[in-house]
């Protein structure tokens, strides 16, 4: 991976995460609170080593990215398959939006032919409704 990397997730997707990750191991009765401190402290330091390539910024990428992090999480935690699963949900569908792979499609052409490209390329788009990023 190259330097230039960036954060898989915003700010506020983080957060959203880490509540629904810290909500998910309070409903495990069998996880006292120095099991939850060190899940979630292991689980705060898998989201933040979670970077991505701009250049290789596409949906797919990034799931793959996304259920590799996911599969540790479940190696290392024993998530159950079907909390596994829940997880590599949270980002499937947002991903799998038009605007968010359009979104995406820019972050790329900005990291790789300049902020100027990028806007010419958008401005393209807008006048082709029909047109997905990809």
């Amino acid at each position: 991976m190259s330097q230039n990397t960036k954060s898989l997730l915003s700010a506020e997707d983080r957060a959203a995460m880490i509540q629904q990750y810290e909500k998910f191991l309070f409903e495990q009765p069998e996880i006292d609170a120095a099991g939850r401190e060190t899940m979630m402290a292991k689980f705060e330091e898998g989201l933040n080593d979670a970077k991505l390539d701009p250049t290789a910024a596409t949906a797919p990428e990034l799931m793959q990215q996304w259920q590799e992090l996911v599969g540790q999480l479940q190696v290392q935690f024993g998530l159950s398959d079907a909390d596994s699963g829940r997880l590599r949900g949270v980002l499937e569908k947002p991903l799998m939006n038009p605007a968010v792979q359009k979104a995406l499609e820019f972050s790329r052409y900005v990291e790789t032919y300049g902020p100027e490209k990028a806007q010419e390329w958008w401005a393209s788009q807008s006048k082709s409704p029909e047109r997905n990023a990809g």
